[in-house]
């Protein structure tokens, strides 16, 4: 014969609440401490000091890469335009007087009036093409001669620079020569050369290194962007 057998179990309790300090201190958010707070904001000035510098170098960087990016766009338009038009066209870079901050690009090409006789190339705005700034605190140098060795025609901060020139033929070549204009907003003078290329840098690095003179070339050559137009083709060499 089976016997059932009947076990009564005793009802689970939910765990006694801690009482006390124990209490107290799991329910307490823990705070940063004043020594913590000076610690991090301490790590965010630094790392601010080390981002900040390079942040502008990198900026700066970007100014002169799309300032040599317009200028190598304007070349290729200007010999575009001349094998076009089979008049010898130029990429003109002068000041502005309206602003006089920023380096302006005009494209000019032979007056059909001009009676030029080889000697001097007589440049008029080419029809329908609006002049454009490069980005601020970019600034473009000149090559004098087709070595480079003849020095620069630089940018001076005590007078206004002359109007620089990269001339190509009506065969799309590039040309050296001496140019003139009575477009008045370009300032070119009688006996001012066209350059076989330009250099694009930024101003406020070259201030910053100190260099004059002849020092400014050696300075160039590491720093800038050098655009030279073939003399053959009219290709830019960058």
């Amino acid at each position: 014969m089976m016997h059932q057998i009947q076990i009564n179990a005793a009802p689970v309790r939910p765990p006694t609440p801690a009482r006390g300090w124990l209490a107290h201190e799991a329910g307490r958010t823990r705070a940063f401490t004043l020594i913590e707070l000076i610690t991090v904001m301490g790590i965010m000035v630094i790392l601010m000091g080390v981002a900040v510098p390079s942040f502008n170098k990198i900026m700066k960087g970007n100014a002169q890469g799309q300032g040599a990016n317009m200028v190598t766009a304007y070349l290729a338009s200007a010999r575009a335009t001349a094998l076009n038009s089979r008049r010898p066209t130029a990429v003109v870079f002068y000041t502005d007087k309206l602003n006089p901050a920023q380096i302006a690009i005009g494209l000019g090409w032979q007056a059909q009036s001009a009676d030029d006789n080889g000697s001097v190339i007589t440049l008029t705005a080419v029809p329908g093409r609006d002049p454009e700034f490069l980005p601020k605190g970019v600034k473009v140098a000149t090559l004098n001669d087709a070595t480079g060795a003849g020095g620069l025609q630089i940018e001076d901060a005590t007078a206004t620079p002359p109007a620089r020139v990269v001339l190509f033929s009506g065969a799309g070549q590039m040309l050296l020569s001496k140019v003139y204009s009575a477009n008045t907003t370009w300032g070119l003078r009688v006996g001012d050369a066209s350059s076989p290329g330009v250099l694009i840098y930024d101003e406020r690095a070259l201030v910053d290194s100190g260099k004059t003179g002849a020092a400014q070339w050696t300075w160039l050559q590491s720093h800038a962007d050098l655009l030279i137009v073939n003399a053959f083709t009219g290709n830019v060499i960058r």
